[in-house]
């Protein structure tokens, strides 16, 4: 969800953590941040990259290959793409400067390149990853050695108060109103949200009054097989 002006939301954990991180990016420290699906994990990686950080985002689910060529692409590093060079990456990518990786959805890592990020670690490259709290029973009993050398955040979800206050387009109650038809999920949550606010767009008036808001959930409530 962004506010109005284009900026992610903030709340105070997240302006805190954004805060720790930084501290730890300028000592080339690395920090691991958990959630529950949908608590904004994601959009806080995008908040990252986006604030002049000199950031690597690799994608969990591809090969060793491909997360180190993507490393070095993104750093502007001058090379041309081969196999069987990993170790020459890897070297290639410790000796890299100002540089930060990103990592969102470590769950779908494949085991194998926790060793490639402890290498990283040791370089002092800050690594941030985030993913569901389902990763830690098996980060520190099969990568102990990387989950050791992580600040560990807990980030929770946006709470009604704070989208409130950077939402004040919603009268009275509405945001409490989709947040109660979404059960809790973030990710309908926030759908539902922008395009209200598309909505008011296109109409040119200022405020998402309750039947608006109830007008774009009947949308979703007619097609009850969708993945929501």
């Amino acid at each position: 969800m962004k506010e109005n002006n284009g900026n992610i939301i903030q709340d105070d954990q997240r302006k805190l953590f954004f805060k720790i991180i930084k501290s730890r990016i300028a000592k080339g420290k690395s920090t691991l941040i958990i959630g529950k699906t949908g608590s904004g994990k994601t959009k806080f990686l995008e908040q990252l990259k986006l604030n002049s950080f000199n950031c690597s985002k690799i994608e969990s689910l591809g090969s060793l290959n491909y997360i180190l060529t993507s490393i070095l692409r993104q750093s502007k590093y001058n090379f041309i793409p081969k196999i069987n060079k990993s170790a020459e990456y890897l070297e290639a990518i410790c000796n890299l400067k100002n540089n930060t990786i990103l990592i969102d959805d470590i769950n779908d890592l494949r085991p194998g390149i926790f060793n490639h990020i402890k290498r990283f670690i040791d370089a002092q490259i800050p690594v941030i990853m985030a993913g569901t709290i389902e990763i830690l029973p098996a980060l520190k009993e099969r990568h102990g050695a990387v989950f050791s050398r992580l600040r560990l955040l807990t980030l929770e979800p946006v709470s009604v108060e704070d989208f409130k206050k950077n939402l004040p387009q919603f009268e009275k109650d509405t945001l409490e109103f989709i947040f109660g038809f979404s059960f809790g999920n973030m990710w309908l949550f926030n759908e539902i949200c922008e395009e209200c606010l598309d909505l008011i767009q296109e109409l040119k008036i200022t405020n998402v009054s309750m039947p608006l808001a109830n007008q774009i959930i009947q949308n979703y409530q007619q097609f009850p097989s969708s993945n929501y």
